[in-house]
Formats: C-alpha cells, sequence, structure tokens
C-alpha cells in the first residue's frame, strides 16, 4: 500500500474509532456545558468533551423538559458532524448570534416543531456524497458555505438572508429552491451543480467600495471556475435576480451552461459578464435596461419595451430567437459599444428575427435568419438588417419642465395635450418660446 494511501486509510479508522454520539439532556443550556451531552438518549453519564467534528449530535424526545427551552450556541464555532432532531418536542430553539458559526461535516435533520434562532453562518464541510441536508422550513441565518469535497442532496429549499457560496463538492438541490442576497460559486479544487427544475431567486444589489485609488464591487452572482473540474446541470431551472442593479459575472475555463436568467425588477439595470470561456443559456429575459459583455450563447433573448441594452462590440452573440417588441410609448434601443470602429455581431441560425419599434446602432446580423426591424429607427452602422422606419412625427414639448422620455410632455401640435408617446429616432422635436426651465435627459433620441 502507497504511504499516502495508508495515511488516508489510518485516518479513516482514526475517525471511526473516536467518534461518538452525543445526546442532548437537561432543557435550556449552553452548547459548551458538558454536562448537557449524554452518551445515551436521556442518559446520566455524560462525554468529557463537547461534540467534535467526528461526532454525531441529537436532540430527542429526552432532551427537554418543557416548551421553548433552549440551546445557546455560546462558542464562536460548533462542531457535528450529523444533527438530528427527530422526535424533539416542546418547540425548542436552537439560538446563536451573528458571530457564532456552524461547522456540519455530515447530514442536518431539523424538524417543523423547532425555532431556528440563527442570524451566524452555516458552513457544510461533508466528505460523503449525497449527504441529506433537511431544513424543514427553517431559516439558515445569514450565510451558507458548502465547501467539503463531498456532497449533498437537499431536502428543503435554503433561504438565506445574505450570502450562499459554494467553494467544492458537489450540490444536488433535488428540485427544491435557493434565496439569498448573493451566491458565489468559486470552485477550488472541483465540483458539480444539479440544479433540476430549482428557482434561484437573488435579492442583493452589487456593492461598490474603494481602497486607496481602486475601485471594487462585489457582484450579485459570480461564477469563478479555473482550470478545475467543475459542471452544471441546469435543468429547467431559473435564477432571478430582483434588484435594481444586479450583475451576474462567469469566469470560467470550461464551458458551463446554464437555464433560464431573469431579470425582474423593472427599474435599473442588470449585467451579464463573461471573459473567458462563453456561458450558454436558455432563455435570458429583461424587465430592465441591461449590458451584456463578452460572447455568449442563448436558445432565447427577451428585451422590455422603453428600455436600453449594450452589447460589447467585437463580440458575437449567438441567439436562436430574439423578442424585442416595443411600441409607441416605449422604443427599445439595441446598441454595440463604440470606440474601437468594429460592430457587435448578432448570430442566428433558427428562425428568422422580427423587432418592432426599435433603435438599432452598430449591429451586424449574421447566420442563415432574416432580421427585420419593423418602425424601427437606423441609428448607423447596422448591416444584414432590413429595417423599416415608422412614420415621420414631428413633435412638440410641451408642459414644462419634465424628463425626456415622458409621454406627457410630447404633443403632435404647438402648445397641444400631451399624446402620450415620446421620440424615436425617426421624429423632429421642437421647443417653442418659452423654453422649459428643466428638461431631465436619459438616453433620448430623435
Amino acid at each position: 500500500m502507497k504511504p499516502s494511501s495508508l495515511f488516508i486509510f489510518l485516518c479513516l479508522i482514526s475517525s471511526s474509532l473516536f467518534s461518538a454520539d452525543y445526546y442532548w439532556v437537561g432543557g435550556s443550556g449552553n452548547w459548551a456545558d458538558i454536562s448537557h451531552w449524554a452518551t445515551t438518549s436521556g442518559g446520566v453519564i455524560t462525554h468529557s468533551q463537547v461534540p467534535t467534528a467526528d461526532d454525531n449530535v441529537y436532540f430527542d424526545a429526552n432532551s427537554f423538559t418543557g416548551p421553548g427551552q433552549v440551546v445557546v450556541i455560546n462558542n464562536e464555532n460548533i462542531f457535528c458532524r450529523n444533527m438530528d432532531w427527530t422526535g424533539a418536542t416542546g418547540m425548542p430553539v436552537l439560538q446563536g448570534d451573528a458571530a457564532k458559526i456552524i461547522n456540519l461535516f455530515g447530514s442536518l435533520n431539523f424538524i417543523p416543531d423547532m425555532v431556528f434562532d440563527f442570524s451566524g453562518q452555516v458552513r457544510f464541510r461533508a466528505a460523503l456524497q449525497d449527504t441529506p441536508l433537511e431544513m424543514a422550513g427553517h431559516h439558515l441565518g445569514n450565510s451558507v458555505f458548502f465547501e467539503g469535497n463531498g456532497g449533498w442532496i437537499l431536502q428543503d429549499s435554503i433561504v438565506v438572508d445574505s450570502l450562499i457560496r459554494i467553494s467544492d463538492g458537489n450540490l444536488n438541490t433535488n428540485d427544491h429552491n435557493l434565496e439569498a442576497d448573493f451566491l458565489h460559486i468559486h470552485i477550488q479544487n472541483e465540483g458539480s451543480l444539479m440544479l433540476g427544475s430549482s428557482r434561484i431567486t437573488l435579492h442583493g444589489r452589487n456593492l461598490y467600495y474603494q481602497v486607496g485609488n481602486d475601485l471594487f464591487a462585489d457582484i450579485v452572482m459570480e461564477v469563478q471556475v479555473m482550470d478545475v473540474p467543475f459542471s452544471i446541470d441546469p435543468g429547467s431551472s431559473l435564477i432571478e435576480f430582483t434588484s435594481n442593479d444586479a450583475q451576474m459575472r462567469v469566469e470560467s475555463t470550461v464551458p458551463l451552461q446554464l437555464n433560464n436568467v431573469f431579470f425582474s425588477n423593472t427599474n435599473g439595470s442588470g449585467a451579464l459578464s463573461q471573459p473567458t470561456e462563453a456561458a450558454s443559456y436558455g432563455e435570458v429575459r429583461f424587465n430592465n435596461n441591461g449590458l451584456i459583455d463578452f460572447e455568449m450563447s442563448a436558445a432565447h433573448l427577451i428585451l422590455a419595451p422603453g428600455k436600453a441594452y449594450r452589447f460589447l462590440s467585437g463580440h458575437t452573440y449567438a441567439l436562436e430567437r430574439i423578442t424585442a417588441n416595443g411600441n409607441c410609448l416605449g422604443t427599445i434601443t439595441i446598441q454595440g459599444s463604440e470606440g474601437d470602429n468594429q460592430t457587435t455581431v448578432f448570430q442566428s441560425d433558427g428562425q428568422d428575427i422580427i423587432l418592432d419599434y426599435v433603435n438599432l446602432k452598430n449591429i451586424t446580423a449574421t447566420g442563415t435568419s432574416t432580421y427585420t426591424a419593423n418602425n424601427s429607427a437606423d441609428l448607423g452602422n447596422n448591416s444584414g438588417w432590413t429595417i423599416n422606419p415608422r412614420t415621420v412625427q414631428n413633435l412638440y414639448w410641451v408642459g414644462g419642465g419634465g424628463n425626456w422620455n415622458d409621454p406627457a410632455h410630447w404633443s403632435l401640435t404647438s402648445g397641444g395635450l400631451g399624446r402620450r408617446l415620446h421620440p424615436s429616432g425617426t421624429d423632429n422635436v421642437f421647443f417653442l418660446m418659452p423654453t422649459p426651465s428643466t428638461i431631465t435627459l436619459p438616453d433620448g433620441y430623435c
């Protein structure tokens, strides 16, 4: 036997020899109080130390003597292998503040009839595959970390206040949902993610901060896989970003596949960024403005009326289908970035692409599909499109100061009533005396 194999074998034997079962007894108390850790259920013989990473802990029918009794996590870190609350009675409470960390090297089995009053971190560090995690509907505190070399299979959804981070291991969501502010997947050695029909809901906003002269950002969702084995089985999953400033950044040296991505907030903007190996998607949908950096492929890109979308010039976006149907109240702006004399390339070999009420700039259309933009404006440097302009209108500003894109300020006659529309790239606009005091101008065209 090789020395390394012998070492691992001896470690496993040592772990099994020194592992023990710990049973909570005596009702309320502190985790570090060894008088509460019996060697048998309801027993009087106690262990000589608190549970370690090798030990299983049980809270059962003999653990509590009355209703609402509390187990207080009073150590900064606690450790155990499996934690099981099956059979515990009286709605017991497991309590810990934001400075506390639960390190779990095996399975978790919470029950509905308990209270998990915990605002710290839970770190899952399993060494075995398909380790079951049963949250029983409980909120898991501030943050959850997956960082073992084994794997986990969810028996329930995970909800945290701030961060879910996956550093290593194989996570099977088993069709259950994840909800957090941030999701960071930074693989150090190897792992996989199986999403099934799960819905991942992220509520966070990008966090910006400065150190010296350097500006940094904590992105809502980050995927970083650099020269290590990792795969995603996206299933029919959905990743939803609910805030008005959310970015998803995928940096990977291996191709990754995701299913549906949805920026659901109607205000602000969403962003997709992938500076290395291009990721592929099912459906990517924006309700707000959007920025898509670098290359990507998607089965379906959906853009919202009245919003603006920027794509990086000199890169190719393989899009089987595009839905971009604006209207006279909300023209959609689609443009490639400027400054390097290159256009953004849309490539589709699927169904024909037909857009309505869009402003196009710096977009080259390629592939076997035909590209048509009806009621639209050619803002320059486009090719491969049939762009059918809408009727040219003369629009007059009315109603004093206001926002350029507020249709109530635009009339078809001088001094007339607002017509509930605003200018597109084909319209003429007029400002007659007396001029308004202030016009707020976002991205506006005429």
